[in-house]
């Protein structure tokens, strides 16, 4: 199924959950021809604001253990609304659920379950017809038995069934739709914040809780509802009441949490209970807790009514006796009012600093909104700043006048244009306030008043953030919170640079007392990135006062955005399936002023990628940034040797340690641009796949990218599904790359460092490190030819074997071989080409029409390059023609001489190119070792240090098809070239059978 036909809905709970289309993220092999293709991705929130795992499990936090979706016919009366689709959603791993319905042309109203599938099977679903019959049907009877001639709960709904409220759905339309889910049951537990030494608590169960309960909220059928009490487990399958279903944590002074269906307080009946179990001074007893508050105005007590996705928290404050002998004995009892001083918090979700008088009370859900936005862009309206909810006396509700919200500071208005609102005297909660802001706007207030009771929140506004955004920082402040949507776009830590272990959860908290937030960088290619928006919160352990943060973000287009230094540098690293330590960045000053900061961050790759900018443990690699004193005089130098030279070493000694571990951000100044790159872990084996990263290196010009890879088995670089499009037009040239081939990340050499050596098939093997050029080779030929010397020392000739290359001629390793450029005699095309389908972003037809968007040239720091003193190509043996080495750049007026080689003999390492992936951040080094020139040099070193040649295995009467990248008739080119097959000695590069 083509992407533009999947719909796909991600449904992050917070407050809401959001559909939208990503087609990116679904394997079309989990597609189905025909159907329509609905994913569903589950974060929950509960009314204690505990994040409820989304995997299946037993947790009694409240875990997904099933999915349905259902659409039905928009009706007057829902009740009869007929049943259009229905779909268990399936699991396709990493929070997402997919739901095949099977009609392609829905319009109706959509609902979204979870959780209900140990009440009612697909199956039975299917047998539905309409929403009324839904709403019965998953009316859910608790598991009960019998102790003594009575009925005793024996399992309560610790996996809460949820359901969205509707929103209407159109198959055809791709507007974003936003749904509300909510668990049906309530949640309980008993603290035990008393202080007395003398009393141990050790279990509670509910009383006179409700039978059954409703998926759907159901008002008018819950009042004749049955009550019964809870009873835990003497052994297999017996029960008694006095046994605690839920008991009490080792360590913990509370309760697990019991959980049950909505009950409103019946009249001339008692309401809900809590039966606790504890110990005072070694004697076991029980009490009874009412859940109950008091009446305004009056020593009585009230029940409270037990609503769907609130928490009620009991706190012991003062016991003094053990309770009744038995939990019969506390159930027919009054409650222990006498030996007990408790309270109920019973949870608002969206009140975090209150202010109350005693009897009302007026929250607002943050106390400050900080606002990134792009001021310059006009006014930007409804922006939902805060929400408020507030209780008015309900005797003599005359005596309170109506209650205000009213805006201060310039260019602050509510969104109807006023700058005053009125809070009605009715009993309102989560009332949302939404302002409109105007460029004048850069710090207001919004002032309730209600009362006795006012309140006050704070506005601010800043600017935009950028793409990749700098760390921000909070003071006295220890919890960071976000919706989990946002988890990967909203990392937290203790330390800056530093983001937590924990950031698969919704909440953070910071054992510092300064909270680090960093909003992860917004970046992706062509239509995958679009500016976006999000919001945080942050706030005290307490949580008297959160601040929200909204923001909207720039986006970065790999391709397009830009701003690489020059002249060139570190492009991109590169360690083996088993390697960790450090990589070097040593970056020459490109700054005038040497004040300016810097920084680099990971923003692809967080969980495997760490940064640090302390010195290597190697004592020989210092700050320069080629690894020797002088850069400006490159004939008079002393070079840095590096203390530890071989892979063993390197891991041994320069991993980093537990005090540099972690951090994903760091920064400096100009005058020293040095950090390292280390790894977090290894590959499960060398043939694993490898990933892929990213790195911005932030500077005064922009931002400058270097690609990250782990892993040396051979991995498309461009894949088989990219699309082939054209630069310009955008035009679909090919939908797909069949011709797309795995490429090995080094070139060929051989054993033994011969000058000159015929290698027999698939005798060569690989560089050791992706700098390292290896041997060059003649087109039709197996001859192999030392990389560096003159012709006359590698013994060059310029013949090769006659006819079409052959197997026999294979160097490449078994199970390898040159890429194709089509077959033998074509004239250069994308369409059956290996190595344009496989290279480039934007493929060229034909001879030298160059394409190099996706190339960036530079070093690869690969535990080789990185660690060696880089040199300036001389003309000893390796060119006599200036133009064809890179060896200056003119920037802004100062010509710098640029470093490109390190190493000697057969390990030679080079500056080259870095062609990317830009849709996944694949990366390939190829090293600029130049070539032999033999038709215009007979077999003498060129370009080195500034070009490469890479030779496929097509030909083309006596000549063969090869990538060339480096100075051509004076202009810089990556292209497909023709070639004499027996005259020129060029790199080869392998691709995997």
């Amino acid at each position: 199924m083509k992407g533009k036909d999947m719909k796909h809905l991600f449904l992050g709970l917070v407050w809401f959950i959001y559909l939208f289309f990503l087609s990116s993220c679904v394997d079309e092999q989990l597609v189905k021809p025909g159907v329509k293709d609905v994913q569903l991705r589950f974060t929950i929130v509960m009314a204690d604001e505990e994040v409820m795992d989304t995997r299946a499990g037993e947790n009694r936090s409240g875990g997904i253990n099933s999915v349905y979706v259902v659409v039905v016919k928009d009706e007057a009366d829902p009740g009869d609304a007929r049943i259009l689709a229905s779909s268990e959603a399936n699991s396709v791993g990493d929070n997402t659920y997919r739901a095949d319905l099977k009609d392609e042309n829905l319009k109706g109203k959509m609902y979204v379950f979870a959780n209900i599938a140990s009440y009612l099977s697909g199956q039975q679903l299917g047998g539905i017809t309409t929403l009324g019959e839904l709403q019965e049907a998953l009316k859910i009877k608790l598991s009960t038995a019998k102790v003594e001639g009575k009925d005793y709960i024996i399992a309560d709904p610790s996996f809460p069934p949820m359901v969205s409220e509707p929103e209407s759905y159109d198959s055809s339309d791709p507007t974003t739709l936003s749904f509300e889910l909510s668990p049906s049951t309530a949640k309980v537990t008993v603290i035990n914040n008393s202080g007395n030494d003398h009393y141990t608590l050790l279990g509670a169960n509910m009383g006179n809780a409700p039978l059954e309960g409703y998926v759907f909220p159901n008002n008018q059928q819950i009042e004749n509802i049955g009550r019964a009490s809870y009873a835990g487990v003497v052994s297999g399958n017996t029960y008694s009441p006095e046994y605690m279903m839920r008991g009490v944590p080792k360590d913990s002074k509370e309760t697990e949490p019991l959980y049950l269906f909505e009950a409103p307080v019946k009249k001339d009946d008692e309401g809900v209970f809590v039966i606790i179990k504890g110990e005072y001074d070694g004697v076991p007893g029980y009490h009874r807790l009412n859940i109950w508050k008091k009446e305004a105005g009056s020593s009585n007590q009230q029940y409270l009514p037990i609503e769907r996705n609130t928490y009620y928290k009991i706190n012991i404050q003062k016991i003094s006796s053990a309770g009744y002998a038995t939990a019969a004995d506390a159930m027919k009892n009054p409650a222990s009012n006498r030996d007990i001083q408790f309270n109920i918090d019973v949870t608002d979700l969206n009140s975090h600093d209150i202010v109350s008088n005693g009897e009302q009370y007026l929250g607002v859900s943050n106390s400050t909104l900080i606002l990134y936005d792009n001021i310059k862009s006009g006014i930007r309206r409804d922006v939902e700043a805060v929400n408020v909810s507030y209780t008015v006396p309900t005797d003599g509700v005359t005596a309170w006048g109506e209650g205000s919200v009213t805006t201060s500071g310039n260019g602050l208005t509510f969104s109807d244009g006023k700058t005053t609102q009125s809070l009605a005297l009715t009993e309102t909660k989560d009332k949302p306030i939404k302002i409109n802001c105007s460029p004048d706007l850069t710090e207001g207030s919004l002032i309730f008043r209600i009362g006795n009771l006012s309140k006050v929140v704070k506005v601010i506004r800043r600017s935009t953030l950028p793409a990749v955004p700098e760390e921000m920082s909070f003071e006295n402040v220890t919890i960071g919170n976000r919706a989990m949507e946002m988890k990967d776009k909203v990392l937290f830590g203790d330390d800056s640079g530093k983001y937590g272990t924990d950031n698969g959860n919704e909440s953070y908290e910071s054992r510092t007392g300064k909270l680090y937030a960093l909003v992860s960088a917004n970046v992706g290619y062509n239509n995958s990135v679009s500016e976006r928006d999000g919001e945080f919160y942050v706030a005290s352990s307490k949580d008297d006062g959160r601040t929200k943060v909204m923001f909207h973000q720039e986006k970065l287009d790999v391709y397009t955005g830009l701003a690489q230094i020059r002249p060139y540098t570190f492009v991109g690293t590169f360690h083996r399936w088993n390697q960790k330590a450090e990589r070097i960045i040593r970056i020459r000053s490109f700054e005038k002023d040497r004040t300016k900061k810097w920084t680099a961050v990971v923003i692809v790759g967080q969980d495997f990628i760490e940064l640090d900018t302390d010195k290597s443990n190697d004592s020989k690699i210092s700050l320069n940034p080629y690894g020797w004193d002088d850069p400006d005089n490159p004939t008079s130098y002393d070079p840095e040797e590096p203390l530890y030279s071989t892979d063993e070493a390197i891991e041994a000694n320069c991993c980093f340690t537990e005090n540099q571990k972690g951090k994903s951000l760091v920064t400096g100044t100009a005058d020293n641009i040095y950090f390292r790159v280390g790894l977090k872990s290894t590959l499960s084996s060398q043939e694993t796949a490898p990933r892929y990263g990213l790195i911005a290196f932030i500077h005064s010009g922009g931002t400058h990218l270097i690609y990250v890879r782990q892993g040396e088995e051979p991995d498309y670089l461009m894949r088989p599904y990219d699309p082939v499009t054209d630069e310009n037009s955008g035009t679909v040239v090919l939908s797909r790359r069949p011709k797309a081939v795995k490429i090995q990340p080094y070139n060929i050499t051989v054993k033994g460092g011969a000058k000159k050596v015929e290698v027999v098939q698939n005798g060569g093997i690989y560089t050791s490190y992706p700098s390292m050029g290896g041997y060059f080779f003649q087109g039709n030929s197996n001859v192999a030819y030392y990389p560096v010397g003159t012709a006359s020392e590698v013994g060059w000739s310029n013949y090769s074997s006659t006819g079409d290359y052959s197997d026999a001629r294979n160097v490449c390793p078994s199970g390898y071989r040159r890429p194709a450029d089509g077959v033998n005699g074509n004239a250069g095309y994308i369409e059956g080409s290996e190595m344009r389908q496989s290279f480039w972003l934007y493929p060229q037809n034909g001879v030298a029409t160059s394409d190099y968007g996706n190339m960036l040239r530079g070093y690869i720091a690969d535990g080789y390059f990185d660690r060696k003193p880089i040199r300036i190509p001389n003309t000893q043996g390796r060119s006599n023609e200036g133009f064809n080495i890179y060896m200056s750049e003119t920037v802004n007026g100062t010509t710098y001489r640029i470093p490109t080689m390190v190493g000697d003999e057969t390990n030679i390492g080079y500056a080259g190119m870095l062609v990317y992936n830009p849709y996944n951040y694949a990366s390939i080094f190829i090293p600029s070792s130049g070539s032999r020139s033999g038709q215009t040099r007979r077999g003498e070193l060129i370009g080195t240090g500034g070009e490469f040649n890479l030779w496929s295995s097509t030909m083309n009467s006596n000549q063969m098809w090869y990538l060339a990248t480096g100075y051509y008739s004076s202009k810089f080119v990556f292209d497909t070239y023709l070639s004499i097959a027996s005259m020129e000695g060029f790199s080869v590069r392998c691709v995997k059978e």
